[in-house]
């Protein structure tokens, strides 16, 4: 069964064949990754930012000091 939802195409599982079902698997797959690959992008650079911050305040304290 195929419904067409808010623009979307809808596909029951039990009526998909499986090059339905393997292509909605694969990009399934690839969009995990990808939001996979932005949050450790994310944390890389908040540690980054943290570390570096912490570099400046402690050349700040010993510069005046």
């Amino acid at each position: 069964m195929i419904a067409i939802f808010s623009g979307k195409i809808l596909i029951h599982p039990n009526s998909a064949n499986k090059a339905t079902m393997r292509l909605f698997l694969e990009l399934s797959k690839i969009s995990f990754q990808r939001q996979i690959t932005y949050r450790a992008a994310t944390l890389a650079g908040l540690a980054t930012n943290f570390f570096s911050f912490n570099q400046a305040l402690s050349f700040a304290a010993s510069f005046n000091s």
